[in-house]
């Protein structure tokens, strides 16, 4: 009986010292991630022309037959060579076959 319960609380306290353990790691990353400043995504030059931009926003405007959108991010996308291979162009066009829009007829 007496080693059901020394195995029962060394399993406790086993348990606990991990828990403590990865406690300390959060608060740890917690304060590197405050020391480090944080980079300002919004702040990055801007690598698409105004054209284009406006180009884009056009295309969906005209796709979407003028309903509310908002174009929240725009980025290129390198070539499946620069990209890491077929697998992520894959990936990609079976993603963006999965976003199906649907054209509604006008009810008058």
């Amino acid at each position: 009986m007496t080693e059901v319960f020394q195995l029962a609380i060394s399993g406790f306290l086993i348990v606990f010292m991990v828990l403590l353990l990865i406690t300390l790691l959060v608060s740890l990353l917690q304060r590197l991630d405050k020391i480090q400043p944080a980079t300002n995504k919004a702040a990055k030059e801007q690598t698409i022309d105004n054209l284009t931009l406006v180009l884009i926003s056009a295309a969906v405007t005209t796709a979407l037959q003028h309903q509310k959108h908002r174009i929240r991010r725009i980025h290129r996308i390198p070539a499946a060579s620069q990209a890491g291979g077929s697998w992520s162009g894959t990936g990609r066009v079976i993603l963006h076959g999965s976003h199906v829009i649907t054209k509604h007829s006008p009810q008058l």
